[in-house]
């Protein structure tokens, strides 16, 4: 029989050897966060940019670098003296030039689109974080409510994935009728502790909980039952923090839950938004 003595220094040097591993896991996890939370960043593109037409590229500048905005007016004939505008912003594994596609039928709505590149993606500069992110939102709606022709009392915004925190981080500074979130964390504390990763390692926390139960308008939540990257409970915690929220429950995964964009913007956001548009 293994001694006490024996069985002792073996549970001892397992418990050592676990502890050891978790506090790696933990380091590695606090030094590359931002690489794992901004895949995207790597998919830098040097090659022109083909923006559709009519289209004004605006460069945030902020710290030495810029970084890359599309506003995209409605077609003409689509409205009258003004127009309302959706700030888009994408995912974090994606990138702003694969969007314009996506949002047409918002322009065949009469409705303006803003989009926002994430510092460090696409031809941008800069590093991607809680306080460049939340920058150069900011800065872009600034320039966007001095625009002719934009309705600045509606101007929403719509986030994808990350761009839905990063929406709400820019509701915490800026006005927006209302926020469409779809397939959004509540906050990278959650998604961290999802992990089995103490919270406060997080550097940028991206609190999309706390938002909401500040913010005063209209939220329209969307989120798939068999998201496997961000799970549904996010969604339905997202939608009972806000004060005034529809919850939207979708298949397809993290991916694949919209299956046609045209059909979404002129159903689901149009319903939405059926005041302003």
């Amino acid at each position: 029989m293994i001694g006490a003595r024996r069985v002792v220094r073996i549970a001892f040097l397992i418990i050592l050897f676990s502890c050891a591993a978790y506090i790696m896991y933990c380091a590695f996890f606090f030094f590359t966060q931002r690489e794992f939370y901004f895949p995207g960043r790597r998919f830098h593109r040097t090659m022109t940019a083909n923006p559709p037409q009519d289209t004004s590229v605006i460069w945030l500048e902020h710290d030495g670098y810029k970084v890359e905005s599309w506003f995209i007016p409605p077609n003409h004939g689509t409205y009258h003296d003004s127009f309302p505008v959706i700030i888009v912003v994408h995912g974090n594994g994606g990138i702003m030039y694969s969007w314009p596609e996506r949002c047409k039928a918002l322009r065949e709505m009469g409705v303006g689109v803003l989009l926002v590149e994430y510092p460090g993606y696409g031809r941008s500069g800069g590093d991607p974080s809680y306080e460049s992110i939340t920058f150069v939102l900011v800065k872009a709606y600034d320039i966007l409510v001095t625009m002719p022709r934009v309705d600045t009392k509606n101007i929403y915004a719509f986030g994808y994935s990350f761009g839905g925190a990063a929406v709400c981080t820019l509701a915490r500074h800026r006005g927006l009728k209302a926020l469409i979130l779809l397939s959004t964390f509540t906050s990278l504390y959650d998604m961290a502790m999802q992990n089995a990763l103490p919270p406060f390692l997080v550097l940028d926390d991206f609190d999309s909980l706390k938002v909401l139960r500040e913010y005063d308008g209209p939220v329209l939540i969307l989120h798939a039952t068999d998201d496997t990257i961000i799970p549904f409970h996010h969604g339905e915690l997202l939608a009972r923090a806000a004060k005034s929220a529809k919850f939207v429950v979708l298949n397809g995964g993290h991916v694949n839950q919209i299956k046609d964009w045209d059909l979404f913007w002129r159903k689901q956001v149009r319903d939405f938004l059926k005041l302003a548009l």
